[in-house]
C-alpha cells in the first residue's frame, strides 16, 4: 500500500496584493461623488465641505473607517486647466453627507427621503 503525504502550499500573495484587493473593492463600492450633488444642484459647493468633514466625524466616533466610504481624488478639467479636488463615496458615505448638510432645500429632501425607503426595504 502506498502512503502519500498531504503538503500544503501557500499561496503566494504578498500583503500588498491583499491590500490591492481591498481597494479595488473599496472602490467598487464608490460611486457617487461631490460633484454629482453639486452638478445636481442638491448642494453648494461652499456648504459641501462642511457637511464632509461632519460625515467624517460621524465614522470616526462610531468606530468606522471612513477611508472606506471616502476618498479623495483629482480631477483635470482641460477646458479651464485646472485640476481641483472631488470626493467619491459609498452609498452610506453620500447618506451621511446629506444627513449633515446645513442648508435644506426641495431636491436634498427629495434625496434624503429616497435614501431612507431604500434602507427600510
Amino acid at each position: 500500500m502506498n502512503t502519500f503525504q498531504i503538503r500544503n502550499y501557500a499561496y503566494p500573495c504578498n500583503d500588498s496584493c491583499q491590500q490591492e484587493f481591498e481597494d479595488a473593492l473599496c472602490f467598487s463600492n464608490r460611486c457617487y461623488s461631490i460633484q454629482h450633488l453639486i452638478s445636481s444642484g442638491v448642494i453648494a459647493p461652499d456648504e459641501m465641505l462642511e457637511a464632509l468633514q461632519k460625515a467624517m466625524k460621524v465614522c470616526s466616533l462610531a468606530g468606522v473607517d471612513s477611508s472606506h466610504h471616502f476618498k479623495k481624488i483629482y480631477i483635470y478639467d482641460e477646458t479651464e486647466n485646472k485640476t481641483y479636488i472631488d470626493w467619491m463615496m459609498t452609498k452610506k458615505g453620500l447618506s451621511l453627507i446629506l444627513i449633515q448638510y446645513p442648508l435644506l432645500n426641495e431636491k436634498l429632501a427629495r434625496w434624503v427621503v429616497d435614501l431612507t425607503e431604500q434602507e427600510s426595504h
